[in-house]
């Protein structure tokens, strides 16, 4: 029954990321149209609009985040974020002009902060070994949203009529059509959504009940160590004979269900420049950091710039883009799939290399087709456009979920909700500089896909340099505190037998040579 209840929360997470996928590209088809057409809109404000979700997204993120730390009550602000997605798409569906818009967009982009609540929830409840395959799955839905978004408009551009005062055609249709899904999401997040380490919690009570070999007290005999030494791997003030004495009776279970009843310091910690500076401002974390910004960039100048190139460069209108989008998305699932295989066998740091290598790969080779596809026909264009659009695709799957994964194992569990803030405040600062960066260099090309390829080889650089300290923390401190509970048992009472077995032959030497000398010495000197 809880694993249902587990996997029921687990989908309705997993529709959250899927609607903010969509709601940020659904209107990517239609949106330069509809500003052009109905409100003879400048290109710069295309840029505008498409940044202005990510402003307010990246500022949210980490209030959002933070608010879940301290609380541990994350529902609430996943709820409040659906509602500010309804207003926003309402406001957008009923625009009347390119301001509204604007504004709606704006509105509509707060509601993105609660993915760093559902994130930071994530990283909190998983082990290490399985984070990387969930979240690889999240994240495959969002940007499948991403990609399929755009898709949606085949049907929705059919739509022509009126509701009252407003008019529904195939530019307001998408979001109508997004506002009620978010109120759906807002039902099923009422009525079905139980936060995960509730459920953890109740599975490891469930588990310690099974056995009955767990001490009550045990609990509250384990030495483990703060977070500082997630971020020095010091074990300085670190007791480790206590902690092999105070874990002998422990399982798996009990550590992790302390984990999450105890009250953790951290979250109370002032927001002080030193705490981010001693959390956050170190070589790995930059780095990673530094990787999703330039991927992530590269990624939104592409999709800024693809519609306006597919019609210039292959003549396609509408149909033909949605079309495109629908391909894409495919592509890119089918991509997320084969990481969430490969993260069995690889290492983070070697997936995330391979994914900076293949957006290089896409990058220059868009770099030498574009400026020449001018001279081109259509059908000539088509294949070289297609292999580009490929290989850009088949790397962000390696590069986000990957970079995303190993950041959040080089943090500690207690701020996961903050630190997804902080990442997608990254994230969005790249998303909104990424539009306005291709939507004003798009007459030179070479201008354009340089800048992003210079970026890739700064990417590179810093994962080469920083490549022996891309290892979660666990692997860099004393593998006591990391390995399984029942591992440390069993090494445990093999150490107490011994050395019950030694302490035995002592007394039993010691008997012997007292009975040895007792014989040998008269009662009555």
């Amino acid at each position: 029954m809880k694993n249902k209840k587990k996997k029921l929360c687990y989908t309705i997470l997993g529709l959250y990321f899927f609607m903010g996928g969509v709601e940020y590209a659904v209107i990517l088809p239609t949106l330069w149209l509809y500003l052009e057409n109905t409100f003879h809109a400048q290109q710069y404000f295309l840029g505008l609009i498409l940044s202005a979700f990510s402003l307010t997204a990246m500022l949210s993120g980490p209030m959002f985040g933070r608010w879940s730390d301290v609380t541990r009550k994350p529902k609430f602000p996943m709820l409040i974020g659906a509602v500010f997605e309804i207003a926003g798409n309402t406001m957008y569906f009923m625009g009347n002009s390119k301001w509204f818009l604007l504004a709606s967009r704006l509105i509509a982009g707060v509601g993105a902060g609660g993915e760093s609540v559902i994130l930071g929830e994530i990283s909190r409840v998983t082990t290490e070994a399985e984070r990387t395959g969930i979240l690889s799955t999240m994240i495959a839905i969002r940007q499948s949203g991403l990609l399929i978004g755009p898709g949606l408009n085949v049907f929705l551009r059919l739509a022509n009529f009126n509701i009252g005062p407003f008019k529904v055609n195939k530019y307001t249709d998408p979001r109508a059509f997004m506002a009620c899904l978010w109120a759906l999401e807002f039902l099923l997040l009422v009525l079905f959504y139980t936060d995960l380490h509730k459920i953890k919690e109740l599975e490891l009570e469930q588990e310690r009940v099974n056995n009955p070999v767990i001490s009550s007290d045990t609990l509250s005999n384990q030495n483990h160590p703060t977070y500082d030494t997630v971020i020095t791997g010091a074990r300085d003030n670190y007791d480790v004979s206590a902690d092999i004495e105070g874990i002998q009776s422990t399982t798996e279970y009990e550590k992790q269900i302390s984990e999450i009843k105890t009250e953790e310091p951290i979250t109370k910690e002032k927001l002080s420049m030193g705490f981010f500076y001693k959390m956050y401002v170190r070589e790995e974390i930059v780095t990673l950091l530094g990787v999703q910004f330039i991927s992530l960039f590269s990624q939104v100048s592409l999709e800024t710039m693809a519609t306006p190139l597919s019609n210039k460069l292959l003549h396609w209108g509408e149909l033909e883009n949605s079309m495109m989008y629908c391909c894409a998305g495919v592509e890119i699932i089918l991509v997320f799939i084969l990481v969430r295989i490969l993260s069995k066998h690889l290492k983070d740091r070697t997936m995330i290399l391979m994914g900076c290598f293949l957006l290089a790969m896409a990058n220059g080779w868009l770099m030498y087709v574009v400026p020449r596809a001018y001279n081109d026909t259509p059908a000539e264009n088509i294949p070289k456009f297609v292999i580009g659009i490929a290989l850009d695709m088949l790397a962000l799957p390696f590069l986000f979920t990957c970079s995303m994964s190993l950041y959040t194992k080089l943090l500690p569990k207690e701020i996961q909700g903050l630190s997804q803030g902080l990442r997608r405040t990254t994230v969005g600062l790249s998303t909104i500089i990424a539009p306005l960066w291709a939507g004003s260099t798009l007459r030179w090309p070479y201008l354009m896909f340089g800048v992003m390829l210079s970026l890739l080889g700064v990417s590179l650089l810093m994962l080469l340099l920083s490549f022996s300290r891309l290892l979660p923390t666990s692997k860099t401190q004393s593998d006591i505190n990391y390995k399984s509970a029942e591992n440390i048992y069993t090494d445990n009472s093999s150490a107490v037998n011994n050395r019950l077995a030694g302490n035995s032959s002592a007394v039993n030497t010691t008997f012997k040579q007292n009975s040895d000398i007792n014989e040998s010495t008269p009662l009555l000197s």
